[in-house]
């Protein structure tokens, strides 16, 4: 087990973002790193990097590794107790609540309407213009959950809705690259968790607005969207259905996170098509059996390749690039001990660009995904859900929308980089672009 230095180990974050993270194979000692962080009483924080090692904290040991303390406090005073950052019985009785939402069937309902909305910002798309890629993806994006969640068109109150968004990923991050600021109560006055607190505040009146509007319709005459099929769902048990203050903290959840990812693996796959002309045009001889019909639900299955670039899009580009646990007890991984009150972080990033399971790992290459390629790997390898109890629940959800988007797009333009995409620097939540990426878009 080896000790990471801290200043290095930061400063190589710093200047690199998640590729400083591929740094901590160079502590590790069996696998497993540690790292000190310049506060008294706190633990060490404890880096596995083999496979087989986060397979087992994961899935082995769900039941004991939870979300890191910290983390959720840090969390909780925007989100609650949100299914994100809940544990125990808690998060035990929300997931078991919302999971038929998700359930394959259900989500297939919005596929068509998906399409329609995307189709409609894309008409807007003007031959040879030059757009802001990830703006264009996450508008898209946050246009759908905001239909699939509330059967809303927010094109009016975009500009308010995302700078809430930007608003509390700003705070979010400020306090992950800063253990020191993470410690500190969301009310201290500072711009980070000013900015924070104006972000909640506008989700919060947004959110209670729908709620009350749809409250006021009754479970007979609303539409059916995730908010209906959230707000009257019941514990096959118990009868049970989320309070209010849960209903909120469960969709504002899903309100960010819903999109947030969505954008940035549809902006990554773009950036990498059109740095790969050959995968590209291996996409475009693959939606010519739509025959110019827009993509739908029933033509993915006919449509691999596709599925294959997000695939490797969320190998060398994961959204979520690390997850952090924290056991209530003591376990066992590997030879090593691990005391109660543990943490974990598990760099996804690390993980995806380990060249003994995926060879030239800074290579583009979707067609390693071949053959369900995928069932064939490690346990613990390929984790852009995460893995075990706490595997995303909107995984289906996420996937279904990409492709569909992806096919759409690629059908209908040729997209090429007037800039060249870097990862963002230091230690954001989300892996996205270090600075704006503009594309030309051609009609096809």
């Amino acid at each position: 087990m080896g000790k990471i230095n801290y200043r290095k180990f930061i400063r190589a974050m710093r200047e690199n973002g998640a590729d400083g993270a591929l740094t901590i194979g160079d502590y590790a000692d069996d696998g497993v790193a540690y790292l000190w962080l310049p506060i008294p009483f706190l633990p060490p924080v404890y880096f596995l990097l083999k496979p087989e090692d986060v397979h087992e904290l994961l899935v082995k040991y769900g039941d004991q590794a939870e979300k890191m303390e910290l983390v959720a406090r840090v969390a909780r005073s925007t989100f609650g107790n949100g299914i994100l950052f809940s544990n125990g019985a808690r998060w035990k009785r929300q997931r078991k609540l919302m999971q038929p939402v998700f359930h394959h069937m259900h989500i297939k309902a919005y596929g068509e309407r998906m399409v329609a909305i995307a189709e409609d910002h894309i008409a807007h798309w003007n031959a040879n213009s030059t757009l802001d890629l990830a703006h264009e993806m996450h508008n898209i994006t946050l246009r759908i959950v905001v239909d699939t969640l509330f059967s809303s068109d927010v094109t009016g109150a975009m500009g308010e809705i995302r700078q809430a968004i930007e608003d509390v990923g700003a705070g979010f991050a400020a306090q992950a690259s800063s253990p020191i600021l993470a410690l500190m109560p969301d009310w201290f006055p500072i711009p980070a968790l000013r900015q924070k607190r104006r972000g909640a505040k506008t989700f919060n009146e947004v959110l209670q607005s729908l709620i009350t509007e749809r409250r006021t319709l009754g479970e007979a005459n609303s539409p059916q969207d995730l908010l209906s099929a959230l707000m009257y769902s019941k514990d096959a048990e118990t009868g049970e259905m989320m309070d209010a203050e849960q209903l909120r903290n469960e969709l504002l959840t899903l309100y960010v996170a819903g999109h947030e990812t969505t954008a940035w693996l549809l902006s990554w796959s773009l950036a990498f098509l059109a740095q790969n002309p050959q995968a590209a045009e291996k996409l475009c001889a693959e939606l010519e059996s739509l025959a110019g019909k827009s993509p739908s639900i029933d033509d993915l299955a006919r449509l691999p390749y596709s599925k294959m670039v997000l695939q490797e899009t969320l190998r060398m580009r994961p959204p979520v690039w690390f997850i952090q646990r924290q056991t209530h007890e003591e376990i066992h991984i590997n030879g090593h001990t691990y005391p109660k009150n543990a943490s974990f972080t598990i760099i996804i990033y690390a993980n995806h660009h380990n060249p003994d399971i995926f060879p030239e790992p800074r290579v583009f290459k979707p067609e390693r995904w071949e053959n369900d390629a995928e069932k064939r790997l490690p346990k613990g390898a390929y984790l852009p859900f995460a893995t075990g109890q706490r595997i995303c629940i909107g995984n289906g959800f996420a996937m279904m929308e990409a492709q569909l988007l992806l096919n759409l797009f690629m059908q209908r333009f040729q997209i090429t980089l007037l800039d060249e995409p870097q990862i963002k620097k230091g230690t954001p939540i989300i892996l996205g672009f270090d600075k704006p990426v503009r594309v030309q878009v051609t009609p096809r």
